[in-house]
Parts: structure tokens; C-alpha cells; sequence
């Protein structure tokens, strides 16, 4: 992955690419809850209905074959709540990682008032690897993602494996909170086996 092409600013630097962005935005499907974890049907990546404060919310499926999928997680402490989807997807033909990201990230800028905060280069999921995905987070003011919706951090987040045909992605949104107390969303991706996801 070529980091040395990014900075700040990148959630608009290839915008205007008009990538169609899998997981957001796109028809859904929602699946039934099941007691205990769930496998995506394309890696086989399991999901667990709990991790440490993190409870399993929801599952989608935005592909008819199940292998563009999302996971929503909640984790609520006295400091706020964190709202997290975790999405995994193929790669997208003809696209790097770098516009991938980029395009996701137009998203969330393309809210009323939402402000990028900071750039990073962050772990991989299971935190093997130091320097291997993408991160912004953003400033979302009040109500401008919904009438009475409440101001929040958003991150995003994305990594792409050099080996292996699947993306890793979350947003993550944290109301009620600080950058100070926003809770790690690498403690829920890390208890998940992301292995079949590389191969």
C-alpha cells in the first residue's frame, strides 16, 4: 500500500471519482439476529454477538451473495456511546486503497458542517501490524446527519490486505464523548479472526 501519496485533506482529494462505495448507500438486507456469533458468508470471518462492552446490533448484507456485508456493534459507558458498523467487502476493480478510502470519506464531509479533525495511518484489525490501514476521523455538528441527531466523532477506517481479495472497513461514531474517552474500536476488531479475510 503506497502511504507516502497521503494527507490531510485526502477525504476530498479524489471525491469527485464518483466510486460506487459498497456497504453505504446501497440496497440491504437485514439479517435476523442469531443467538451467539455470526460468519460472513464471502471470508467466513466470524462475528461475535458480545466483545468485552461491545454488543452486536444488527447484520447486513448488501449483495444477493452475502459477501458485501455489515456488522453494527454498541458499546455504551458512562461516558457516551459508540456506535460502530464493520464492514467486509471484495476489493473494487481498478480502484487502490487510497480511493477507496478517499470516497468513503467524501460521505461522511459531505455532511452539513462536518469538519475533518486528524489523519492517520492505524493497525491492522488484529493490531499485528502497526502501519497498515487508513483513518480519519471527523467534527459532525448537531442534527446534521438527521433532525435531533446529536453531535459525535466520526472515524473511519480502512484496510486493505496485501494478500487476499477483501477490504476491512468501520465507521465508528462516538456521541456524548471526547476525542479524550473515545473508546478503542480496535479492542472489538481485534477479537475478531480476520485471517480468512487475507487469504
Amino acid at each position: 500500500m503506497k502511504l507516502n501519496t497521503l494527507a490531510t485533506g485526502l477525504a476530498l482529494a479524489v471525491a469527485g471519482i464518483a466510486l460506487t462505495s459498497p456497504s453505504e448507500g446501497q440496497a440491504q438486507k437485514r439479517i435476523e439476529q442469531p443467538t451467539g456469533p455470526w460468519k460472513h458468508r464471502g471470508t467466513g470471518v466470524v462475528f461475535p454477538d458480545r466483545v468485552g462492552q461491545f454488543e452486536r446490533t444488527s447484520i447486513n448484507e448488501f449483495s444477493s451473495d452475502g459477501r458485501d456485508a455489515g456488522v453494527g456493534y454498541k458499546l455504551v459507558n458512562s461516558d457516551g456511546t459508540l456506535l460502530i458498523n464493520v464492514y467486509v467487502y471484495p476489493k473494487i476493480g481498478g480502484y487502490n486503497c487510497e480511493e477507496v478510502f478517499a470516497d468513503s470519506a467524501s460521505l461522511i464531509a459531505k455532511y452539513p458542517g462536518a469538519q475533518e479533525n486528524r489523519f492517520w495511518i492505524s493497525p491492522s484489525p488484529d493490531r499485528s501490524r502497526s502501519s497498515a490501514a487508513l483513518s480519519v476521523r471527523f467534527d459532525v455538528p448537531a442534527n446534521s446527519t438527521g433532525e435531533g441527531h446529536q453531535a459525535s466523532l466520526s472515524d473511519l477506517y480502512l484496510y486493505c490486505p496485501a494478500k487476499g481479495d477483501w477490504l476491512v472497513k468501520y465507521r465508528a461514531s462516538w456521541f456524548g464523548g471526547t476525542a479524550e474517552n473515545f473508546p478503542d474500536p480496535l479492542d472489538l476488531m481485534s477479537a475478531i479472526d480476520w485471517r480468512a479475510a487475507e487469504r
